[in-house]
C-alpha cells in the first residue's frame, strides 16, 4: 500500500464523516426540530367508520375504533400508544408503541390510523398527502 493509498482513503473516509453528520444536522423542510425528540402530547385516531378522536397521552385507556373489517383496539397508556388488536389478516404490521411526535401506526385492510403530535406541531389537517404521495 503506498503513501497515495492512504492519502485517497483518509479522503473517502472524511467525505463519509461529513456526509453523516450533514444528514443529521440539515433539517427537512415542513418538519419541526423537534419531530423525532419532543414527546407525544396528543393521539389523533381516525377510523373509516367514525370521526376523528383526539386523545391527550396523559390518559389512559382502550379505545376501539370500527373499520371495514371490524373493530380495532388502541391502547394508550403512560403517553405511549399502540395497536393491541385487530381484525386484519396480518396484524405484525402495526405493532410496538409510539410515544414521540410524529410517529404513527396505520392497519390498512382496516383503514385506522393512529399518528402523534406535540406542542406546537399543526395539526389542522394530518391525514393530507405529502409532496411524494400526490
Amino acid at each position: 500500500m503506498t503513501i497515495q493509498d492512504l492519502k485517497l482513503i483518509v479522503v473517502l473516509l472524511l467525505f463519509a464523516l461529513l456526509g453523516f453528520f450533514m444528514t443529521n444536522l440539515v433539517q427537512k423542510p415542513g418538519v419541526p426540530k423537534h419531530a423525532n425528540t419532543a414527546r407525544a402530547g396528543t393521539f389523533l385516531i381516525k377510523g373509516q367508520y367514525q370521526e376523528e378522536q383526539r386523545v391527550s397521552a396523559v390518559e389512559d385507556r382502550l379505545i376501539p375504533v370500527r373499520g371495514p373489517l371490524g373493530v380495532t383496539v388502541v391502547e394508550i397508556k403512560a403517553g405511549k400508544a399502540r395497536i393491541v388488536s385487530s381484525p386484519c389478516p396480518d396484524p405484525h404490521w402495526h405493532q410496538g408503541w409510539i410515544s414521540r411526535a410524529g410517529e404513527f401506526r396505520v392497519c390498512i385492510p382496516n383503514q385506522v390510523v393512529i399518528r402523534t403530535f406535540s406542542e406546537g406541531m399543526q395539526i389542522e389537517d394530518p391525514y393530507q398527502l405529502d409532496g411524494i404521495t400526490r
